[in-house]
């Protein structure tokens, strides 16, 4: 088993790039899977690309400090693991902005959020339209993905709750989709109209259903196992979303957050116990990659304020923004304005 950690290619021993790399994974999934056709066109006897596998693992909001430099009563054997068998970057060099969506998107097309058109998690930037619509559709991508490649390749394709997958051409998809209003991030009936069909309900029965106040995590990394050794996909994506959960609601370097960071390398094992126990250990190259890392705030600011107070935008008496000259987006620290293409308001914002 090849063992990959944010996105720098396997040698021999343990390797740590020094310089910061850029948030792009599809490349190197890439060149682990063309591989077996380099050797073919030049006669070799090597595996065929779909004896080949990858794993990819994302474990958002992990930051490189918390791997590099872990607290000393934080246990993560299974990241250090990676890091002495395997191949590792101290950090790498986010897309702007540095938000789950984006970034994730950046990951599985090498591609800028300009050239791919995933510039935010939040889908509508248009009042009056639902604020809680994530950019949950494939469609919504511009260029082509690691999945959209794979199929080409007549590769196999495997997901459990990677963003922007719903529609997206994957054999095995339990793409991340939810109601906003029941708050739910991973109700099976409701992913169950939106994923392969059939497949949410095979899974359930295969591995069971969360158990009351079981962590969601936990549970997609049961489907994953139960993937890989029943399809035995060329490809698996996997994002595991509970370190980004508690760090925002309960702080970066809270013993919270720390708790979940031991947790996270705790289901890390059990993704790779599950690789060995489908007989794919000596056929699979594993990455573990994230999005974005956390720092903690101190203030915030409400710039709509300000543009509702000198008449740009208009809102309810709940302070709803409901229309207005322009439109606005918070998106991981940044704040977007938006107005027609007809009128130039640069100097009234």
């Amino acid at each position: 088993m090849s063992k990959w950690m944010f996105i720098v290619r396997q040698g021999r021993g343990s390797k740590k790039i020094r310089r910061r790399i850029t948030l792009s994974l599809a490349f190197l999934m890439g060149l682990v899977m063309a591989g077996a056709f380099a050797a073919a066109a030049l006669g070799e006897t090597s595996p065929p690309a779909s004896s080949r596998h990858v794993l990819v693992i994302s474990v958002d909001g992990l930051g490189g400090s918390l791997y590099t430099a872990p607290r000393p009563q934080v246990r993560i054997p299974n990241l250090r693991r990676f890091m002495e068998e395997g191949s590792y970057a101290e950090g790498v060099v986010g897309v702007y902005p540095s938000v789950t969506y984006p970034s994730h998107t950046t990951l599985v097309t090498g591609r800028l959020p300009a050239q791919h058109g995933i510039y935010s998690n939040l889908s509508s930037r248009e009042a009056g339209k639902n604020p809680d619509d994530w950019f949950w559709f494939t469609s919504s991508i511009k260029v082509p993905t690691v999945w959209d490649e794979a199929r080409r390749a007549e590769l196999t394709s495997a997901s459990v709750s990677w963003p922007v997958t719903v529609g997206a051409a994957i054999d095995w998809n339990l793409p991340e989709i939810w109601e906003p209003k029941s708050g739910s991030y991973f109700d099976a009936a409701f992913v169950a109209k939106y994923a392969t069909p059939g497949l949410m309900e095979e899974t359930m029965t295969a591995v069971g259903p969360a158990q009351p106040g079981e962590n969601n995590d936990k549970l997609r990394t049961r489907i994953v196992a139960y993937l890989l050794k029943k399809y035995r996909p060329n490809l698996t994506l996997i994002h595991l979303d509970s370190l980004d959960h508690d760090q925002h609601e309960a702080g970066p370097g809270s013993a919270t957050a720390m708790a979940t960071l031991e947790m996270m390398d705790s289901l890390i094992g059990e993704l790779l116990a599950g690789v060995k126990d489908a007989g794919l250990e000596d056929s699979t190259d594993v990455f573990v990659v994230s999005d974005h890392g956390f720092l903690p705030v101190e203030r915030t600011i409400q710039p709509n304020v300000l543009l509702a107070k000198a008449g740009l935008l208009e809102t309810d008496d709940q302070g709803r923004v409901t229309g207005g000259k322009l439109a606005t987006l918070a998106s991981g620290g940044s704040f977007f304005i938006y107005w027609p293409e007809t009128q130039d308001l640069r100097r009234e914002v």
